[in-house]
């Protein structure tokens, strides 16, 4: 194997091996694009919005006193739903990350298709760096 080639299996193995790290980070708080970072009790109003993902249920409720209990609740809600927001903002960089990566394999892809088409019509490749410089 040439060292061009051994170099090009190593970075591909690195790529696996942080995709592997880092979507095993991400289920390690989410298994689901619905799911929160772990289970929380809540008070029962907000049962429906929450099972369902119906927002405009919560108008519907009516405002009353909560009991300590209930109010610890609430803020530990408020803290896992901030968790699972960190957590899915993570997954959808990593996302955006392995397209731009994809997005890059493309571009080379199409540069080399670029130059068999040119040597198959007998013609010279243009790099386009050099038409940058011209």
């Amino acid at each position: 194997m040439s060292e061009k080639n051994r170099l090009k299996t190593e970075r591909r193995i690195d790529r696996k091996e942080h995709l592997a790290r880092v979507v095993s980070h991400v289920h390690e708080k989410l298994d689901a694009w619905n799911a929160f970072t772990e289970a929380m009790n809540v008070p029962s109003e907000f049962y429906p919005a929450l099972q369902t993902g119906r927002t405009e249920l919560l108008k519907l409720v009516q405002a009353r006193p909560l009991t300590a209990d209930e109010c610890q609740q609430v803020f530990n809600m408020i803290r896992i739903l901030i968790e699972t927001n960190q957590a899915l903002q993570a997954h959808a960089s990593e996302l955006a990350n392995q397209v731009e990566i994809w997005a890059e394999q493309w571009k080379g892809l199409y540069r080399k298709v670029d130059e068999i088409k040119a040597f198959a019509q007998f013609e010279t490749p243009v790099d386009e760096l050099d038409e940058v410089g011209t």
